[in-house]
């Protein structure tokens, strides 16, 4: 895997696959043997289709950071949220001052 500039802002369009709890990849071990099996990858999102792998038929943007992905990357929590919109109340005004920090001023405020 190529370095990821972190000072570009990543296209919300895209899935980030691995970085993204609903994405599930690797290997896994099935209930019915404890020996560890290829998992196929893909989205494994129990709750609609993400617009960011479809964004025609999808019905919602449903990236969840998978946090221990971005800290190996190293990539900040919230390299792939566009906006504070898309966060909990309590998460927003970090979300504004580090990001800010990183992509500048109201960078959330426009879109692609």
């Amino acid at each position: 895997m190529t370095a990821m500039d972190i000072s570009r802002k990543p296209d919300p369009h895209v899935c980030p696959r691995k970085f993204c709890f609903m994405w599930q990849m690797g290997e896994g071990i099935l209930p019915e043997t404890p020996e560890p099996v290829s998992v196929a990858q893909g989205c494994r999102c129990p709750c609609g289709l993400c617009t960011r792998l479809d964004a025609e038929q999808g019905d919602h943007d449903w990236y969840e950071p998978h946090e221990p992905n971005l800290r190996q990357a190293g990539l900040p929590w919230f390299y792939f949220i566009p906006t504070p919109a898309k966060l909990v109340p309590d998460l927003r005004t970090s979300y504004i001052e580090e990001s800010e920090a990183l992509w500048g001023e109201e960078h959330w405020q426009s879109t692609r």
